[in-house]
Order: structure tokens, then C-alpha cells, then sequence
């Protein structure tokens, strides 16, 4: 006897938007961002950034949100979200530590104003989850200022001239501080507490 399995088509899709109504009164409402997934031997670093100017209202956090392929049917509500990250410079990034290896993990994240109001989700970006601490350096420059965190920049060819610590705790994520570059300052973020991705 043949026994069939069902490929299903990964990730599933995101949770619905909210469509807010115009109100001359406000600036717009978040626009969407722009993700970006690298994989590293502690994990999965999750980077994003946004275009903003000022017809768009301040933004005041971020909602990550995460997916975990499975053999089961995919649906919305598979997809769960990790936390909520404070609104620092952009291009801001996280770090995410308590994954399974070998699973592949999607990623998704929204804007959210001043005004509560919630932004478009960004396209999801993939990663599994590697092992290999020898490829640490290859995907980021590490420096270890203590055993509270590491810093971690996220994005290439851009060379580190000082580093800021201001250290504030957010739902489960504390901000480390940021990285100064020649040409960006990148928002650093660990992930401290741990993450139920089942």
C-alpha cells in the first residue's frame, strides 16, 4: 500500500490587516516594512527598516511575528507573535536564541504609531536554524561587552566607530543599546526571556 503525504505550500498566510479609515486630522498610518533574516551559530538575527518621512505619524514599536513549518495544514493563526520592540533609529534588529535547529522559521514584522494603529506586515523572510558557531564571523561582527548581552551588527561594509549602551527593558526583550556607523546607527536587541515557538 502507497500511503500519500500532502505537501502544503509554507508559510501560511499572514493575519489580517486593519484598513483604517482617512482622517485628515492624523498622518498616515505605518507603511510597510522591509525584512531582512541572516542566520548565525546563536540563532536568527532579524533586521528591518522602513521608508519614513513626515506624512507618516511616529512610529512608537515593532510586532515581530514567527512561523514554524510543520506537516500540518498552514493557517493564520499558526503564526505567532514573539513580541513587542520599541521604536529606536532605523535600521533596527533583534537576535532570536531559543530556536529548534533544523527548523525552518518564518518571519514577519509591523509598525505600530503612536496612535495604536497597526501597519501592513512585511513580506515573510526564512531561515533555518544552523549550528555551526565557525560561521558566527562570516554573517556579523561580535563583540562581547559582558555577560549581559553581545552586540551584534547586522549589516555589511559598515564600519563600527563607537558603541552606546542605554539599557531599557521592553516585554520580555531588552534593548542593549545601539551600534554607530559611518553612515547609520543599527538599534541593537536580544531576545533574553525565553520564546514558545511550538
Amino acid at each position: 500500500m502507497v500511503v500519500l503525504t500532502q505537501k502544503y505550500k509554507h508559510p501560511a498566510p499572514l493575519p489580517e490587516t486593519i484598513v483604517y479609515p482617512d482622517d485628515e486630522t492624523l498622518k498616515l498610518p505605518p507603511p510597510v516594512p522591509f525584512l531582512k533574516v541572516s542566520k548565525v551559530s546563536l540563532g536568527i538575527v532579524v533586521s528591518w527598516n522602513m521608508t519614513l518621512d513626515n506624512q507618516y505619524a511616529d512610529i512608537e514599536s515593532y510586532q515581530l511575528y514567527t512561523y514554524r513549518e510543520n506537516t500540518k495544514a498552514p493557517a493564520s493563526s499558526t503564526w505567532k507573535k514573539v513580541g513587542d520592540i520599541c521604536a529606536l533609529k532605523l535600521p533596527m534588529a533583534c537576535t532570536l536564541t531559543q530556536l529548534s535547529k533544523g527548523i525552518k522559521y518564518y518571519f514577519a514584522v509591523r509598525a505600530v504609531d503612536k496612535y495604536s494603529r497597526v501597519g501592513p506586515f512585511s513580506q515573510p523572510a526564512t531561515a533555518a536554524v544552523m549550528s555551526a558557531r565557525s560561521q558566527l564571523c562570516q554573517a556579523l561582527g561580535v563583540m562581547e561587552k559582558n555577560e549581559l548581552a553581545y552586540i551584534l551588527t547586522v549589516l555589511p561594509l559598515l564600519l563600527i566607530k563607537a558603541i552606546n549602551y542605554s539599557i531599557i527593558e521592553i516585554t520580555g526583550i531588552k534593548c542593549i543599546g545601539t551600534v554607530a556607523t559611518e553612515d547609520h546607527q543599527l538599534a541593537v536587541h536580544r531576545i533574553l526571556s525565553p520564546i514558545n515557538l511550538t
